[in-house]
């Protein structure tokens, strides 16, 4: 069964996502850094997409984006401060199917999730 990666380490904002997706049927893991996320690619091969943080401690989205499957990246997305623009955009030039501010990310989630992880 297809599994989808939670890269975030807020525990608050975690709970919330993975509950969602849950709800919504998909079956997730969460790690709380860019290193544990970079393992679980490496040693997992079931994972279908991500939710990725890019605020989390360690996320080097280079290492996580830079050889993960074409597949992979259109069913992952990242969120983050509408400030963090080099971030937003270097998620976009690796790949990430999309990229929200965590304002929308929060308010839409339920959708974004649907859309992006089917």
């Amino acid at each position: 069964m297809a599994r989808y990666l939670i890269v975030c380490s807020d525990l608050f904002f975690t709970s919330k996502v993975s509950g969602t997706a849950q709800m919504l049927g998909f079956v997730c893991e969460s790690v709380m850094s860019g290193a544990k996320a970079e393992s679980v690619l490496k040693e997992q091969d079931d994972i279908a997409g991500m939710v990725l943080d890019l605020t989390t401690p360690g996320l080097n989205l280079e290492a996580l984006l830079g050889t993960a499957s074409d597949e992979l990246k259109s069913h992952t997305v990242a969120f983050g401060p509408h400030v963090e623009k080099e971030k937003f955009q270097q998620a976009q030039e690796l790949g990430c199917a999309a990229i929200f501010a965590r304002s929308q990310f929060t308010a839409q989630l339920p959708e974004i999730l649907k859309q992006f992880l089917n």
